[in-house]
C-alpha cells in the first residue's frame, strides 16, 4: 500500500467512524427526546399527544452575543441607502418596476382553522429555535428594493432620510457574531413591517410540519412540547 492509499483509508476510516459516532448520538437522542415528552405528558394531566405534539428542533450553533463591529453597521446603513435611493429613483421615473409581494400563508387555497392560534404556536417555536435562519442575514438581513418600497409606501409621511434614521434606530449595541445584524439576543430587532418578505414569509419545515394540523378541525392542537438542543 502506497501513502496515498494509506492517507485515503485513514481518512474514509475518520469519516465512518465519525458518522457512525454522530448516528449513535442522534439515536440517543431520539430515546432521550420520547422519555423527556412522555414525562412531560405524565406532570401535566392537560396535555396528550393529541393536543399538545411532540416538536424536536434541529441541534445547531447559535453563534455568541457580543458588541456590534463599527463596520458591519455602516455596510448595513449603506445597502439600506442604495435600496431607498433606487425606490426613489423608480418612483421619479413613473416606470414602477419595482413590484410589492403579497404572499399569504397559508396559501389562500388552503383553508386555516385556527389561524391565531397557529401563529402563537409558530412564535413560541421560533422562540425556542432562537434563529437558525437568520444566519444567512448577513449585513444586508435579507432586505431588497421590495421591502424598502413596501415601507415607504405604507409610511408616505417619511422622507428618505427618515426611513433610513428609523432602521438604524433598530440597530442594537449587540447581536449575534456570524448571523443577521438584526439577530439580537431578544430575537428580531426589526419591527415586523421593516422586515424582508424573506422573513415574514419564511417557514422551516418544522412549521410547515406543524401548520398542517391546522387544516383540519380534528387535528388542530392546543399547544405544544418543544425540545430544542445546540452544539457547543
Amino acid at each position: 500500500m502506497n501513502l496515498l492509499d494509506w492517507e485515503n483509508n485513514i481518512s474514509s476510516h475518520k469519516k465512518t467512524t465519525e458518522q457512525y459516532k454522530r448516528g449513535s448520538e442522534l439515536q440517543q437522542e431520539e430515546i432521550e427526546n420520547q422519555l423527556i415528552y412522555q414525562k412531560n405528558l405524565k406532570k401535566y394531566p392537560d396535555l396528550s399527544s393529541k393536543t399538545h405534539p411532540l416538536i424536536v428542533l434541529s441541534p445547531y450553533h447559535l453563534p455568541k452575543v457580543a458588541t456590534l463591529p463599527k463596520k458591519r453597521k455602516i455596510a448595513y446603513l449603506k445597502h439600506i441607502q442604495q435600496l431607498i435611493k433606487r425606490v426613489v429613483e423608480d418612483n421619479q421615473s413613473g416606470k414602477n418596476t419595482i413590484s410589492i409581494h403579497n404572499k399569504q400563508y397559508p396559501p389562500s387555497n388552503m383553508t386555516c382553522f385556527d389561524k391565531e392560534r397557529m401563529i402563537a404556536l409558530n412564535e413560541m417555536v421560533c422562540g425556542e429555535c432562537k434563529g437558525r435562519c437568520c444566519l444567512n442575514g448577513n449585513d444586508n438581513a435579507f432586505l431588497d428594493v421590495e421591502t424598502i418600497k413596501r415601507y415607504m409606501k405604507h409610511n408616505p409621511e417619511l422622507s428618505s432620510e427618515q426611513v433610513l434614521q428609523n432602521y438604524e434606530s433598530m440597530i442594537t449595541e449587540k447581536t449575534h457574531l456570524m448571523s443577521c445584524i438584526n439577530h439580537a439576543e431578544t430575537g428580531c430587532n426589526l419591527a415586523r413591517d421593516m422586515r424582508s418578505d424573506m422573513c415574514n414569509n419564511f417557514y422551516c419545515s418544522t412549521l410547515k410540519e406543524l401548520n398542517t394540523t391546522f387544516y383540519k378541525l380534528e387535528t388542530i392542537p392546543e399547544g405544544a412540547v418543544v425540545i430544542s438542543r445546540f452544539l457547543s
